[in-house]
């Protein structure tokens, strides 16, 4: 999935972009876990569902980015592909995804730097016909 880092003072600056907004939620997961792991090294070996909800694209974004991150801190899952198989919004955003992985390890998945949390900072989302793209700051 399509991502690259731009620069920041202090923290980690994203941008994510993919053909449609499924595809900038995945990318901006494998950017979130590239900071923290190397997602190379994690085998799929495990699947959960989630879901999350949003009052807008920006905080749909934003819960997406921390539940993962939940996810990685309360059950140790390396996190290594997401699969979006649902994203509406009418009224409330709603996500549904499945999320791949398996239990973290500090050797083999190579530990890199914390990310406390997503943050609205500098956060932009933008969609048209074929492209979509989201900015976003995590908070090291």
């Amino acid at each position: 999935m399509p991502f690259e880092f731009l620069e920041h003072m202090a923290d980690v600056y994203v941008k994510a972009y993919g053909r449609d907004l499924k595809e900038v939620f995945e990318s901006a997961a494998k950017a979130l876990f590239e900071v923290m792991i190397n997602t190379e090294k994690v085998d799929l070996k495990e699947e959960y569902e989630v879901t999350v909800e949003g009052m807008d694209l920006y905080q749909l974004l934003y819960n997406w980015l921390e539940e993962l991150l939940i996810i990685f801190t309360s059950q140790g899952l390396a996190i290594g592909k997401t699969s979006i198989t649902d994203l509406k919004c009418n009224g409330v955003c709603y996500l549904k995804a499945k999320v791949y992985g398996e239990k973290y390890s500090v050797e083999k998945h190579e530990a890199r730097t914390e990310v406390k949390s997503p943050t609205y900072s500098l956060m932009e989302i933008r969609v048209s016909k074929d492209f979509a793209e989201a900015k976003f700051v995590l908070d090291i």
